[in-house]
């Protein structure tokens, strides 16, 4: 099949009239599409932006906090030392007791000796 002048006025013809719109559409969707999925992407991308910056500033508070928390050895130290702190203010409490029964008697025998 040889394909003559016509045919090919025609071809060209017809793209013309109906393929180059139809291309412009879907060039016009695809690039409208592009265009708010792009604004879509700088909005997504901002939120993550800000909402990375907030967990990096918390992050970096964290990392303070522990940085210069002491060592479970130390917490262990500290464990005892509090302990050592009680037992020792028990002793104290159990002295004071005998401390203020034994003024009491004092005070008690000089108001006695006054009268």
């Amino acid at each position: 099949m040889i394909i003559g002048m016509e045919e090919v006025k025609f071809a060209v013809l017809l793209f013309s009239s109906v393929g180059l719109p139809l291309a412009s559409i879907a060039y016009t969707w695809v690039a409208t599409r592009d265009k708010d999925n792009t604004a879509h992407i700088k909005a997504v991308e901002a939120t993550m932006a800000e909402a990375l910056a907030k967990h990096a500033s918390r992050l970096d508070s964290l990392e303070t906090t522990v940085r210069y928390l002491p060592a479970p050895e130390k917490f262990a130290e500290l464990q005892g030392d509090m302990k050592a702190v009680k037992a020792n203010q028990e002793s104290t409490q159990r002295e004071m007791h005998g401390v203020r029964s034994s003024l009491t008697r004092i005070e008690n025998f000089l108001l006695s000796q006054k009268q």
